[in-house]
């Protein structure tokens, strides 16, 4: 999923388990476990509004040695993502999902603490 980036690429085609969820103050917590073997290929949390608004907490596999833990937040059609490299031996990922009415935080930890 991505959305409008300065080199003109587009995708909202990713499959998620969605609920509905219209409480303006509530916590999310998921553990997610993984077995990526393709570039690209995704684990994680994502709060979706629309193709044009969400947001979303990812283990990303990069290569046998490197994947990226990160985020990508859609505001208006506009994405914009944030990452660090992890080793690709991680193949679990707990995630944190707050909100406070308009205000959303995602955590992460590796062991749920």
């Amino acid at each position: 999923m991505w959305q409008n980036t300065y080199y003109n690429f587009q995708h909202d085609n990713a499959s998620f388990v969605q609920t509905k969820i219209s409480e303006k103050y509530f916590s999310f917590t998921i553990k997610v476990e993984y077995s990526s073997k393709k570039r690209f290929d995704q684990a994680g949390v994502i709060l979706y509004l629309d193709s044009q608004n969400w947001l979303k907490a990812s283990v990303e596999y990069e290569n046998k040695d490197i994947s990226r833990l990160g985020s990508v937040v859609t505001n208006n059609g506009f994405s914009d993502w944030a990452t660090v490299d992890i080793s690709s031996d991680i193949k679990e990922m707990h995630y944190r999902l707050n909100r406070r009415e308009n205000d959303f935080c995602i955590e992460n930890s590796l062991d749920g603490a």
